[in-house]
């Protein structure tokens, strides 16, 4: 079922990259998901490594070829002529197939670990395929936050434009003192300019989605929902031995490193049994004449054992046979020695020790730097977790404080400039809790990349793992 939908995503990629063209005029995005589908349909550098990754996994696949015989095919017609003698005419041709019986397991290690690689590849791509979403959702949260900002300056302004209109009114009739209304003026104004302000970066935040969407300048977009703050966020201190554990597992340069251990240990055991010979055989056929058909077949077969792994002498011994007309008609023994090919191979072996040792302290240096990485996101996660806790409580009171101060303002004992930096602190804290909401969605989305968890089932899955 997975691999028949991700097919699917992938011909729904290859059709938009086919079309390359852009059929909004104007659009209304639903929610994050739709925002995410819109920037996939759109983006031709990851329909690209798509289709690179799933072909490289079919090609891997495919790679069985090394197990079969190689077969070679020669055919000639040659014409000579010769002063005073006679024309010699010999056609020929021939046919021989080469079939490894026994290598050491090189074949098929490789074979395994070119299968290896090509899911590695396609997890990398399935990698980018979530951080590029994440990416969307940021952003899409980002927008839907400054709408949020924008409806609250917008509110603040509307209630400080009648608290202006009312003390205008009190300073004409004498009621207020011209400091007070020049004072409370100079806040209006800084009011009135911050809501621009908003208004604008609104405006910049949606060109710039509509670029990460992949849509023309020319389309407007908007939202058909609001920014919703979830109060179910819970610490995750606790999960972190269970997160570290997953995160290693799915971490891709742990896997690719592991991989390149695994290959580079089963050489150096390869090369330790250099007494275990690798075994070919090779079979021929040939026939040769004046004219066609040609008859009578000449048949060899050659059995040959090779010990290139060893370090002092590399010998390849061959024995071959000839047939003709069912009969035997020769036999031959081929040695080959190379002496001393290397004067330095108690070195290399021990260069390549080192270099696995090497590898493996790496291993570790990254583990390490997954730990720390992983406590910083759950730190900072859990902080978050707090400040939107405390920052909750905090703006109900002011809220109940503002309640308390507009009887104060109506008999007269506050002055209309401090509930004004009330009701500006208040948003305030509306702003900075909707910025912690969103960071701490991206913090989520973070850990949920690292350990391949669906997004927004981060919690769940921690809590489930303990059952």
């Amino acid at each position: 079922m997975q691999k028949k939908k991700i097919n699917k995503i992938i011909l729904s990629f290859v059709f938009a990259l086919l079309l390359n063209v852009n059929l909004y005029g104007q659009i209304v995005i639903k929610n994050s998901d739709h925002a995410v589908n819109i920037a996939l349909q759109n983006s031709n550098e990851l329909v690209l490594q798509g289709l690179s990754s799933l072909t490289g996994m079919k090609l891997a696949k495919m790679s069985f070829r090394d197990f079969l015989p190689s077969i070679d095919f020669s055919m000639s017609n040659t014409q000579s002529v010769t002063e005073y003698g006679s024309d010699n005419k010999s056609k020929s041709f021939s046919l021989s197939a080469t079939q490894v019986l026994y290598d050491g397991g090189q074949r098929l290690l490789a074979y395994k670990l070119n299968n290896i690689s090509s899911l590695y590849a396609y997890d990398e791509y399935e990698q980018s395929l979530r951080s590029f979403s994440s990416e969307i959702i940021n952003q899409y949260y980002s927008l839907l936050k400054q709408v949020e900002i924008v409806k609250i300056k917008k509110d603040l302004l509307e209630t400080a434009d009648a608290q202006l209109a009312i003390i205008q009114r009190e300073l004409e009739l004498g009621l207020a003192l011209e400091t007070n209304y020049l004072e409370y003026l100079i806040s209006y104004l800084e009011t009135k300019n911050d809501f621009e302000i908003s208004e604008r970066e609104l405006e910049r935040k949606k060109d710039s989605f509509k670029v990460s969407l992949g849509l023309e300048k020319s389309v407007d977009i908007d939202f058909s929902e609001s920014f919703s703050a979830e109060d179910t966020y819970k610490p995750l201190i606790e999960y972190k031995d269970f997160l570290y554990e997953r995160i290693k597992l799915e971490n891709i340069e742990l896997k690719k490193r592991n991989l390149e251990l695994m290959s580079n240990q089963a050489q150096i055991d390869y090369k330790k049994h250099w007494y275990f010979p690798s075994v070919s055989l090779e079979s021929s056929v040939s026939f040769s004449g004046k004219n066609y058909p040609l008859t009578q077949p000449d048949y060899s077969f050659k059995l040959s054992f090779g010990f290139a792994n060893n370090p002092l002498a590399p010998i390849e011994y061959g024995k071959k046979v000839g047939i003709k007309k069912n009969k035997l008609t020769s036999i031959g023994d081929t040695v080959s020695v190379n002496v001393l090919p290397s004067s330095t191979f108690i070195l290399e072996d021990k260069q390549e020790k080192i270099g696995q040792l090497r590898m493996k302290l790496q291993n570790e240096q990254t583990k390490n730097q997954l730990y720390e990485s992983l406590l910083d996101s759950i730190y900072n996660h859990d902080d978050s977790v707090h400040e939107i806790e405390m920052k909750a409580k905090s703006i109900a009171l002011q809220k109940k404080k503002i309640e308390v101060s507009e009887v104060e303002l109506k008999n007269g004992s506050l002055k209309r400039v401090d509930y004004l930096g009330s009701l500006i602190k208040l948003a305030s804290s509306e702003i900075e809790l909707l910025e912690d909401i969103v960071n701490i969605g991206m913090l989520e989305r973070n850990l949920e990349i690292a350990a391949n968890i669906p997004f927004g089932e981060i919690t769940h899955v921690c809590e489930d793992q303990k059952k």
